[in-house]
């Protein structure tokens, strides 16, 4: 469940009150993955090899604004979201670090190679997340990785 102190909601309209009785109670926002739910999919893909899910300590939940999953490296990467993206499924590699931007390159300094940083960046993606995540989204996610 969402921490409803912690989620990013806003009222439908404007002038409309956050009172407790007018805020969602969360569970519907909730990213239909999360462990509890219907997640126990990428628990055994993990136990494959083939992708890394979030480490979340036991004391703490999970804000469901977004979910990652580590690849093994950047041809996995792309290949996994050019396979969602033949299922019309819209999901993205999620940074870009910062000593890489354009930016960066320009004001920044670095400590090192950054080569964790880059492999990082490399095989982060952010599976896609809405409203009413609909189930055959879930299984074009599903079927896409187990591929992999």
């Amino acid at each position: 469940m969402i921490n409803p102190k912690v989620s990013h909601w806003l009222p439908p309209r404007p002038g409309q009150s956050l009172a407790g009785a007018d805020r969602p109670a969360g569970d519907h926002l909730c990213w239909p993955f999360l462990p509890g739910q219907q997640g126990q999919w990428l628990a055994s893909l993990e136990q494959a090899g083939k992708l890394r899910r979030p480490v979340l300590p036991r004391e703490c939940t999970h804000n469901a604004h977004m979910y990652y999953i580590l690849l093994p490296n950047l041809q996995q990467r792309t290949h996994f979201i050019e396979g969602l993206k033949a299922k019309n499924i819209l999901s993205v590699f999620h940074y870009i670090p910062l000593h890489s931007s354009p930016r960066g390159q320009q004001v920044g300094r670095t400590v090192g190679d950054m080569t964790h940083t880059n492999q990082t960046s490399d095989r982060l993606v952010r599976l896609p997340l809405s409203l009413g995540l609909e189930e055959h989204l879930t299984d074009g996610i599903t079927q896409v990785m187990a591929a992999a």
